[in-house]
């Protein structure tokens, strides 16, 4: 988890396997070295500023966007990196 502080606020970055189902995402960057899987992602449309929704996080993950939902394993998932936009926790933690 990355803390960046953007006019006089902290915000929380944080790769994307660690929300949970329902949270509400900014895609911010992506911190993996397969060229491959970051062209694939970004030309589905899932570029820094994209807002994501979680759908499910077990057996795989799934994000919906723009009316779409793509579905991808834990290892992309971790290297996603988002900053929550509404009030949900981390996965494990009790709401």
């Amino acid at each position: 988890m990355t803390m960046l502080k953007s006019e006089n606020r902290e915000e929380v970055v944080l790769p994307l396997s660690q929300l949970k189902k329902g949270s509400l995402a900014e895609v911010l960057r992506f911190d993996m070295t397969d060229r491959s899987t970051l062209r694939k992602l970004l030309s589905l449309g899932i570029v820094p500023g994209t807002k994501i929704r979680v759908v499910h996080t077990f057996p795989s993950y799934v994000i919906e966007f723009d009316s779409s939902q793509i579905v991808f394993d834990k290892t992309i998932a971790s290297s996603i990196r988002v900053r929550l936009l509404d009030n949900a926790s981390l996965e494990g933690a009790s709401t």
